[in-house]
């Protein structure tokens, strides 16, 4: 009966050690992939503002060309 349970608690170890090992490679593959979606998504932020400072710039030379037209006197 010892022996039994011996066994028993000595295949529920092993297999809580196998179950572990596979949830912890779960773990890694879909941190490895959030963090790989993250590595894009910061990339694609970074050119979204590349492009939004282009275009605030753009704006501020028409705004400050219209400003310099209205405050001087056309020669």
């Amino acid at each position: 009966m010892a022996t039994a349970r011996a066994e028993i608690a000595a295949a529920l170890n092993k297999m809580k050690k196998e179950t572990t090992k596979e949830l912890e490679a779960k773990l890694d593959e879909g941190r490895r992939r959030v963090e790989a979606e993250l590595v894009e998504a910061l990339a694609s932020l970074e050119g979204q503002k590349e492009e939004a400072i282009k275009a605030l710039d753009a704006q501020i030379v028409s705004l400050s060309d219209e400003i310099v037209k209205k405050v001087l006197p056309s020669a």
